[in-house]
């Protein structure tokens, strides 16, 4: 325990065989040094009261005890004994003084060892806005005393301490730091849960304080740091990065500067899950499509391709195959496009068989002139031979503006539309059986929609009236029905099979447009990436 400090006198002297003893009461200390410390008093009648002096007169000391403030007589009082100030003292007095840079070097330098210690922890939260003045005046010195306090006290009960200092740490402009605590918070597994799961998980974008291209090389970083970890990382963390990761590059990509998303997306490809990367370069695509020049396309094709083969091949990443094969040969790049057909040949012999096909068509159809009919019409039955039907199509529909040809070429299109058209009919059947009715009339819509009246227009008219019927006699089915797609919208979204959930989520709204049900979807809905312009 510290000395203590007895103020007053006791005056012993000796007569003759016994003791007398004169008790000389030279004064009971009228001014205390610091109103805050602990003090033990004695009291006349031989009680101790133990607490703090909190205020005091010249006939008067109050004292804040166990069981509230006392009001002492000074003239009861026979002495006083004052601790000697702890660490924890000497910083609120620092604190009281407006002494802040003197208080934090005492922080973490004597009282480093107190830095675990609730009640420390609380006064520095309680003054945070006075330190976070003080780091204007001294940048440098106040952010080296502030990290320091992070690193000693991080722990899942200090997350919100911790988050403050990161911060202060941005608003000084010190994106290393910023970068450098985020990590220190992500490596620790207990802070890092509480971290994520707080309302500062993504005021991380706003700490970085950089442009969406900067923000995302900082988080690319950070996830091939934590990737490379020797013990790994927790999934929690890595999910965490992956949706501040795909956060800010959805920014980027509605920046509509296709080129540095693709350039980003393939200088990270090796970290990111296959489904993210395939999302992020669909939409990414799909903006170039719908903004940019051909000749943006024509410059974006190298990385959209390299993107492409890099990833498993599935439907997306096929179709902009398809895609950049189609420019390549229309604007006469030959050996490029042959270059993806060999390329995907690598990796699916049947897809890039599929690929040959489509760049023989196109470079086939630049080649002739406008006026050879006869070869035009040619090349669609072959397209049709090769299961190129919207190619086969397009040239029908060129050739039946054309006297010489225009009769054949307007039965043989009409033939290829009545088959899809009852390819398209099967398809509704099919939904129907399995009680998939929105599904179904969604591809009735198509097919009124877009063919002239045939004999089948009969048949469309009866199932559309038959889902009618369906609809209004199975309210609570249908109910039930989109209950259980939203709860696959909610598998899909965890196996971020985005297009799917987004599918299931459409479909149970229109089965059962009720409040509860369009509540849930809006929910589900807000949890789905920005969606990529068509």
């Amino acid at each position: 325990m510290p000395p203590r400090r007895q103020f007053g006198s006791t005056i012993s002297l000796a007569l003759g065989s016994w003791h007398v003893v004169f008790v000389l009461l030279i004064s009971v200390v009228l001014t205390i040094p610091d109103q805050s410390q602990s003090a033990r008093i004695e009291l006349k009648n031989g009680k101790i009261i133990t607490g703090s002096v909190v205020a005091q007169t010249s006939s008067t000391l109050s004292v804040l005890t166990a069981v509230g403030i006392l009001s002492l007589d000074r003239t009861e009082i026979r002495a006083i004994l004052l601790d000697e100030p702890s660490c924890l003292d000497e910083v609120e007095i620092l604190f009281q003084k407006g002494e802040i840079q003197n208080a934090l070097e005492l922080v973490t330098g004597r009282c480093r060892g107190e830095l675990l210690n609730p009640r420390l922890i609380a006064k520095l939260e309680h003054e945070f806005d006075r330190i976070r003045s003080a780091a204007q005046q001294n940048p440098p010195l106040i952010l080296k005393y502030v990290k320091e306090i992070f690193e000693t006290v991080l722990s899942p009960a200090n997350v919100e301490f911790d988050s403050k200092c990161i911060a202060l740490a941005a608003e000084i402009g010190e994106t290393t730091t910023v970068v450098e605590m985020l990590s220190t918070v992500l490596r620790d597994e207990g802070a890092a849960k509480v971290f994520i799961n707080s309302n500062h998980a993504y005021d991380v974008i706003t700490w970085l304080n950089g442009s969406s291209e900067q923000n995302v090389e900082i988080i690319g970083s950070l996830l091939r740091e934590f990737l490379s970890a020797p013990n790994g990382t927790t999934t929690v963390t890595k999910e965490y990065l992956y949706r501040l990761y795909e956060s800010e590059m959805a920014r980027l990509i509605a920046s509509r500067t296709p080129r540095k998303a693709l350039t980003e997306l393939d200088k990270d490809i090796d970290i990111l899950p296959p489904s993210l990367a395939t999302t992020l370069l669909t939409q990414t695509m799909a903006i170039a499509n719908d903004e940019s020049s051909t000749e943006t396309l024509y410059s974006i094709s190298d990385l959209a391709t390299s993107v492409c083969l890099r990833l498993p091949l599935c439907a997306a990443t096929k179709d902009i195959l398809r895609q950049q094969v189609i420019t390549l040969v229309r604007n006469n790049r030959l050996g490029e496009a042959k270059q993806i057909v060999d390329d995907a040949e690598k990796k699916d012999v049947d897809f890039a068989a599929e690929l040959n096909i489509l760049y023989t068509f196109y470079s086939r159809h630049v080649s002739l002139s406008p006026s050879d009919y006869a070869a035009k019409y040619r090349l669609a039955k072959w397209a049709l031979q090769m299961g190129l039907e919207s190619q086969a199509q397009e040239l029908l529909r060129d050739l039946t503006k054309v006297p010489e040809v225009s009769r054949v070429a307007r039965l043989y299109l009409e033939s290829i539309e009545l088959q899809q058209m009852s390819q398209q009919l099967q398809r509704a059947r099919q939904a129907m059986s399995l009680n998939r009715l929105a599904e179904a009339e969604k591809i009735l819509a198509d097919v009124k929609k877009s063919r002239a009246a045939t004999r089948l227009s009969t048949e469309v008219l009866l199932m559309t009236s038959l889902i009618d019927y369906r609809k209004k006699i199975t309210p609570e089915s249908r109910r039930e029905e989109s209950l259980a797609l939203l709860q696959q919208a909610e598998r899909f979204i965890m196996q971020r099979r985005f297009h799917e959930a987004q599918e299931c989520i459409d479909q149970a709204v229109y089965l059962s447009p009720e409040e509860p049900i369009v509540r849930h979807a809006k929910i589900l809905r807000q949890r789905l990436p920005m969606p990529a312009s068509p």
